[in-house]
């Protein structure tokens, strides 16, 4: 077999100098709120295809059976499967599956060739798992190579924080550009997910796939996350109550370190309440079984700059969002925080830790799109298009300055029947309530008279021209609401009476966009104020 180009640098000495490591602490407990299916994640690996993955991609394999069994079997969490094999150019396609049966075939098919390009399309593969994944995913990326397609980091960025998933990259080699922005990318994706950067000999993949196992029975709940320049002495309290089962606490760094203290001041040092469960020259994963709940303070180091990180399982889950005023729910929030506010005092980091949730963060973030956004302008139908071209050939401003515009017909007035009889008869009904209410029929006058005053109305000479034209008598009645305090009658005229031959002065005029505001519009404006008034004239 040829070998590796050497513009890709793989792991064969147990560590590198001027490696950036990550540092992650995770806290584990059990986790059963998220026992319904809608609240689980996938379990997904994108793998690098070239050719000198072969040793990771056997690793792989040989540890899929144990991963597969215990998802299925001990897992709370994961829901499915998801495999994306990348290359140089093509990335996928992605399988995604329920039965593990399917995914162990995807992986007996992947033949790893080719790879002369460093570095490769690593992030391609992440977006796609991103997509094609359930929210709150377990994400794991096997390569030797740092990624071509750094200029994808937005786009990643944006679906890790929409779907809350988790990124670990378990990384065997690089291109020799650790400064470079082709591996920054993976300290970024890792530190916004809540995962981890593992670098290690090729020889040691199938440890870490231990660790995955492990890590996928139960949920785990972010509390802290820090990045730390290199050394030994930096301390992190880390409060822990009743809820929390189980500490692990992990570094990924060169020569890396951990000191575990108790809230009475004691230092664990080994077995039963401490357990290594991953101790490599370039990761360090320790375990504390049932912690007494109290401050507990943890002392990390490496010789490298790293990242520390707590994560909890525990009976209880937490959330988080952003808002620029109080919310109610995290309905009320958003997933990332707003770029621009114009106030000094910002209310934001609503968080809710409740023992029970039913809906997914993708189902939150959805309505919480749906709640604050405005909407806006509706593209229009041809109806309404013809109507606003109608209006703007049609107005015209008369003598006294009032602006007049012709009814929109989309029909021909023809086709109107006789209405005479219909209008009569209510107006009939009308006067037989003037009867009985006195003083509705003298603010019934009164609003006649102001609309003829106002020339919205005048008499007709309909019934003195020669020729008969077609014509639609317009019904009215009164609507009286004795709460308003400021208008107790209103009048309404009624287009939606039909003719004799069942079309109506509505049936045949053009309906227009709405130019106005809605009410939701005005309210979702109206709340972005500390102080509202509002009046009525």
């Amino acid at each position: 077999m040829p070998k590796r180009p050497s513009g890709r640098t793989a792991e064969r000495t147990p560590r590198l100098a001027n490696f950036s490591r990550t540092l992650i602490i995770t806290l584990i407990g059990e986790g059963r709120m998220f026992s319904a299916e809608g609240g689980k994640g996938s379990l997904v690996f994108v793998f690098d295809t070239t050719w000198s993955m072969s040793n990771d991609l056997r690793q792989l394999k040989n540890g899929a059976e144990m991963i597969l069994k215990t998802a299925l079997e001990e897992s709370n969490v994961i829901a499915d499967f998801v495999f994306v094999p990348f290359h140089d150019p093509a990335v996928g396609p992605p399988t995604v599956t329920k039965d593990k049966e399917v995914l162990k075939a995807a992986l007996q098919e992947i033949q790893v060739y080719g790879g002369g390009d460093c570095p490769e399309m690593s992030l391609g593969g992440i977006q796609m798992a991103l997509n094609v994944s359930r929210p709150q995913s377990y994400i794991y990326v096997f390569t030797d190579a740092t990624a071509f397609d750094h200029h994808l980091i937005g786009q990643v960025l944006d679906a890790v924080q929409r779907k809350q998933s988790q990124v670990v990259f378990v990384l065997t080699g690089h291109c020799n550009d650790l400064q470079k922005p082709t591996y920054k990318v993976y300290q970024q994706i890792a530190a916004a997910s809540a995962g981890q950067v593992f670098t290690l000999n090729k020889t040691n993949v199938h440890k870490v796939l231990d660790f995955v196992r492990s890590s996928i029975i139960g949920r785990s709940v972010n509390l802290v996350s820090t990045v730390n320049l290199p050394g030994y002495n930096h301390t992190q309290k880390i409060p822990i109550d009743s809820s929390v089962n189980e500490v692990t606490v992990s570094v990924s760094g060169a020569k890396p370190q951990i000191r575990v203290v108790n809230p009475s001041g004691k230092e664990l040092t080994g077995p039963p309440q401490l357990v290594a469960t991953l101790d490599l020259s370039e990761i360090l994963i320790v375990k504390v079984v049932e912690p007494e709940p109290g401050n507990w303070s943890i002392t990390v180091g490496s010789s490298a700059e790293h990242s520390v990180k707590v994560v909890g399982l525990s009976n209880l889950t937490f959330s988080h969002g952003f808002s620029v005023l109080p919310p109610s729910s995290m309905a009320e929030t958003s997933y990332r925080p707003l770029q621009v506010v114009s106030s000094n005092r910002i209310h934001c980091n609503h968080a809710i830790v409740s023992s029970s949730l039913n809906e997914t963060i993708e189902q939150l973030l959805s309505k919480f799109w749906g709640f604050e956004e405005v909407p806006k302008k509706s593209i229009i139908s041809e109806d309404e298009s013809e109507c606003e071209k109608h209006f703007l050939a049609n107005t015209i401003r008369d003598k006294e300055g009032r602006f007049c515009v012709k009814l929109p017909l989309k029909e021909l007035v023809d086709c109107l029947g006789g209405s005479y009889n219909l209008a009569k008869k209510r107006f009939i009904n009308l006067e037989k309530r003037f009867k009985r209410n006195p003083n509705l029929k003298s603010k019934y006058i009164e609003f006649i008279r102001e609309y003829a005053e106002l020339g919205h109305l005048s008499v007709s000479n309909y019934n003195s021209s020669p020729v008969p034209r077609p014509a639609y008598y317009l019904c009215h009645h009164a609507v009286i609401r004795q709460e308003s305090e400021s208008t107790k009658l209103r009048v309404v005229f009624d287009g939606s009476a039909s003719s004799t031959s069942g079309y109506s002065l509505n049936d045949i005029l053009i309906v227009g966009p709405n130019v106005q505001d809605t009410l939701f519009s005005i309210l979702m404006r109206a709340r972005q104020y500390k102080y509202l008034l509002t009046g009525d004239k």
